[in-house]
């Protein structure tokens, strides 16, 4: 499975968890101790130069059912580039301390247009920049910004 988030955004990456046995979607059981989301350069990297280690214990990852929900924050992206090209996995470790991957793939972060902007919309639906000039009205009309 390709992931293709928007590079340097907060995001959550939405990843079904598979059986490595049957293919099928897979539910860990219960009294497992956590589960693992590791991003690397190249797949047969030692862990140790990992660009980032995410896990359940450590409270970035949710599990409901047989889909993981992996949290990126905005601090994550530091080592990543946009347009490049990682490994990741999901490693589920049972209760006896063994690890399962139950979850592997690429990551291709796409590069995004804003960059060094923040925009937002206002309780009213007014689109305005970080300096405060209104981008777009709440008709969505444009607005003039010289």
């Amino acid at each position: 499975m390709t992931i293709y988030p928007y590079f340097g955004d907060a995001c959550r990456l939405i990843v079904p968890l598979t059986d490595p046995d049957t293919g099928l979607p897979y539910v860990p059981p219960a009294g497992f101790t956590d589960i693992i989301f590791t991003l690397k350069q190249n797949s047969t990297d030692p862990d140790s130069l990992a660009i980032l280690q995410k896990s359940v214990t450590g409270g970035q990852i949710l599990v409901v059912g047989s889909v993981a929900t992996v949290q990126f924050a905005i601090t994550d992206w530091g080592s990543i580039n946009a347009g490049g090209a990682y490994d990741w996995d999901l490693r589920e470790v049972d209760a006896s301390g063994a690890e399962h991957t139950v979850a592997i793939g690429r990551f291709s972060p796409q590069q995004n247009v804003t960059r060094g902007a923040s925009l937002t919309i206002t309780s009213g639906g007014t689109l305005v920049d970080s300096s405060g000039a209104t981008i777009a009205d709440s008709a969505g009309n444009n607005m003039s910004t010289t």
